[in-house]
């Protein structure tokens, strides 16, 4: 006689293959393309010869992939020790602390540990001293730079080698049961102080640490196409980061970013429509970015251009430009995902657009005591779309491009147009490359560097996130919620009709 544990563990695994059959072929339309396959593939035949403009960033890429290939250690969430371990005692828990909250013992009489028994106060800008204690933010910068390294050379030149040596990092930081990270970030910027370790919890911020991985869907799609990857390792992936997408939705840390008004809104966005869009979600994307333009979006630029929000930090043009990155980064993702409106030509409550925003960072110059080579990605990305018929945008990315920190960016590889605007450096001219088309649903995404060189290991606060709308929580619970494509509803009936089989035997 069969049990009700037998029936239950049966629907459990025909629950499984019902989940897996969706995430595998789901996905037959829109491909999701986050390092911009189609722009290296257009460098590959055009310009690997004679990168001009770019030979820089392939100088040194081919230095990082190298460097990684040889390196003999890998990465991995579990190597903390002591202090370093997240308070759960789960190793597998992405675990770092808020990065400008500073111990202030001076009203603490006997100090044995400031972690411990000084309260933490903030001064924006400043990071903390003992940040490097923690390990998992460092390997998992680590981590991101040497795999978008690896597999961009792997595909510019089909050597094997660096695809293994790529996979076998994602493996060891995703996949491996001893290794692997969980799919979440509950400890992610938490707070330390007094009543350790039950008060030491995760923040809304800590999101934004993560923020690099949206390079990873594009790494995977290239070395899923490789010996050492398969399609096997294709879908673990996927299914590792359909199961972040669903906490990036379900869990109070999600729901706290989605309903921020500045940059942490902005990023929460880039990330959760990214792993969407990968995952074969493609309506829930569109619902996604949609909701965010109604609502957010319409709060962050002034009619003037500026981003209040951001400017009113410590380094207000960093975080216009940082702000802007996502913004712009949105903007070519709404296009792409069919169904979805035009973040390019949507206006905020103040009749602005994303053109105002940068115009207006333009318009007052580059500053001097900040570094605006973050900005050249949103510009490019502007011009690309707007045009530039008056040459202001080329104007000033010719000033960004004077400094040659700016011409080493691997991004450059992937995206053509870029090698362009050189300014006072060599040109290479860009023939039969064409841009993105509004919702053709046929194209690879592309998409934004994010400071991969330079910032990949540094922690972004972001700011204090300031919850706008009311009823936040409804209108995003609605505009999230399950809806069923064809597929799924097949599946559906496959499922139940299996289940109703065997449970009739």
């Amino acid at each position: 006689m069969k049990t009700k544990y037998f029936f239950e563990i049966r629907n459990f695994f025909f629950t499984a293959v019902f989940i897996s059959f969706q995430v595998l072929f789901s996905n037959a339309g829109l491909q999701v393309d986050l390092i911009s396959i189609s722009g290296l593939k257009y460098f590959k035949e055009n310009n690997l010869t004679d990168p001009g403009i770019a030979e820089a960033a392939l100088r040194s890429l081919k230095a990082k992939a190298n460097s990684a290939l040889v390196n003999k250690g890998s990465y991995t969430v579990t190597t903390g020790r002591g202090m370093q371990i997240p308070p759960n005692g789960n190793k597998h828990e992405y675990y770092s602390w808020a990065p400008y909250l500073h111990a202030d013992c001076s009203k603490i009489r006997r100090v044995k540990n400031p972690m411990i028994d000084c309260p933490y106060k903030r001064i924006d800008g400043l990071f903390a001293s003992d940040l490097k204690l923690l390990a998992d933010p460092k390997e998992s910068g680590n981590m991101i730079t040497d795999v978008l390294a690896l597999t961009i050379y792997y595909f510019l030149y089909d050597d094997e080698e660096y695809a293994k040596k790529a996979v076998d990092l994602l493996n060891i930081w995703f996949l491996d049961k001893n290794t692997g990270m969980t799919p979440r970030v509950e400890y992610g910027q938490v707070i330390r102080g007094p009543g350790f370790p039950d008060s030491w919890v995760g923040r809304v911020e800590g999101i934004l640490d993560l923020r690099f991985y949206v390079f990873i869907p594009g790494c995977v799609e290239i070395l899923g196409r490789s010996k050492s990857g398969g399609k096997k390792f294709l879908y673990d992936m996927k299914i590792w980061f359909r199961q972040y997408a669903d906490w990036l939705i379900q869990s109070k840390f999600g729901t706290g970013a989605r309903n921020a008004g500045n940059n942490h809104a902005t990023f929460y966005i880039v990330q959760l429509a990214t792993y969407l869009a990968w995952t074969g979600q493609d309506a829930k994307a569109s619902r996604l970015i949609t909701s965010y333009m109604n609502r957010q979006f319409q709060e962050q630029i002034s009619s003037s251009g500026e981003q209040e929000l951001e400017s009113g930090r410590t380094r207000p043009f960093h975080y216009q430009y940082f702000n802007l990155i996502a913004l712009t980064y949105i903007a070519r993702l709404s296009v792409k995902i069919p169904g979805t409106p035009n973040l390019w030509e949507a206006k905020t409550k103040e009749g602005a657009t994303i053109k105002t925003a940068i115009d207006f960072l333009v318009k007052k110059g580059l500053p001097k005591n900040e570094n605006s080579i973050y900005f050249l990605v949103p510009l490019y990305a502007a011009k690309q779309y707007y045009g530039d018929n008056d040459g202001k945008y080329s104007k000033i990315l010719a000033k960004i491009l004077e400094n040659d920190s700016g011409v080493d960016e691997w991004w450059m590889l992937w995206n053509p147009l870029a090698l362009v605007d050189s300014g006072p450096l060599p040109k290479k001219k860009i023939t039969n490359f064409k841009p993105e088309q509004p919702n053709n649903g046929t194209d690879n995404i592309p998409t934004e560097d994010g400071d991969i060189n330079d910032e990949i290991n540094e922690p972004e606060d972001g700011g204090g996130y300031t919850p706008s709308l009311t009823n936040d929580t409804i209108e995003w619970s609605s505009a999230l919620q399950y809806q069923p494509n064809g597929m799924t509803i097949i599946y559906t009936i496959i499922f139940w009709t299996l289940t109703w089989i065997h449970l009739s035997e």
